[in-house]
């Protein structure tokens, strides 16, 4: 006697993953964009990499790895250029030639004066 029996095996949708995995990826990126200023205030680079951006330690470790090689490459061949003193995370203003201008170089903020006194 023949007994009806159906399976069906699903294979990983390749394009709903990659999608799922894009989208993920610019959610980190928005969400590194918004407490960048706070890298070496609030956060470690270390949480940042490891909470924000959900990298393991072999991770970060293999990027570290890459960001020093392409260091060492022209940008015009495919390397990165970092500003002076830059370490790839933490954002600092720059100088009209490209340096970095440090906390400790800004001017203090000044209250404006109101109009009438």
């Amino acid at each position: 006697m023949m007994q009806e029996h159906i399976q069906y095996d699903f294979l990983q949708d390749g394009h709903f993953a990659e999608l799922k995995d894009a989208e993920l990826l610019n959610d980190r990126i928005q969400t590194l964009d918004s407490i960048q200023s706070y890298i070496g205030t609030f956060f470690s680079k270390e949480f940042v990499l490891k909470k924000v951006l959900r990298m393991n330690d072999a991770e970060i470790a293999e990027m570290n790895d890459q960001i020093r090689k392409e260091i060492d490459i022209d940008p015009m061949d495919g390397g990165i250029s970092l500003p002076d003193g830059g370490d790839g995370i933490t954002r600092y203003p720059q100088d009209g030639a490209g340096g970095v201008v440090t906390p400790d170089q800004m001017p203090d903020y000044e209250e404006p004066e109101k109009e009438g006194n």
